[in-house]
């Protein structure tokens, strides 16, 4: 998938926040959205790397990312109601040390806000 800054398109949400559509090469959206903590500043994930996606479901997808220091984090997506995203991490998930067995283990991890994950 080639993604270019004209294959972005920008949108609000019903809570006023803003939601990225990305156009892939065969013309399907993907929905993204930007990490902000609690004061509402965005968030850089960019020390973690994607390792993992997986579309569970029609509504649930997963997002394994992993630091290179080995710190994991795994996002659930929802969209049953609206989107909602919620984190694993071993802060949330002390017994689960690596990301191997965080990303096998996916369905079963503790979810959180981000404030509880990280």
């Amino acid at each position: 998938m080639t993604l270019t800054q004209s294959s972005v398109k920008r949108a609000i949400d019903a809570t006023g926040n803003e939601i990225a559509m990305l156009e892939d090469d065969d013309g399907l959206l993907i929905q993204a959205v930007a990490i902000v903590d609690s004061v509402g500043a965005q968030v850089d994930l960019a020390d973690y790397g994607t390792n993992d996606v997986e579309e569970a479901s029609s509504t649930v997808t997963y997002v394994g990312k992993e630091k290179r220091d080995g710190t994991w984090l795994v996002m659930k997506i929802d969209t049953t109601s609206g989107t909602s995203i919620r984190y694993a991490s071993v802060e949330n998930n002390a017994l689960v040390t690596s990301y191997a067995d965080a990303w096998s283990g996916r369905s079963a991890l503790v979810y959180g806000v981000y404030s509880e994950a990280l």
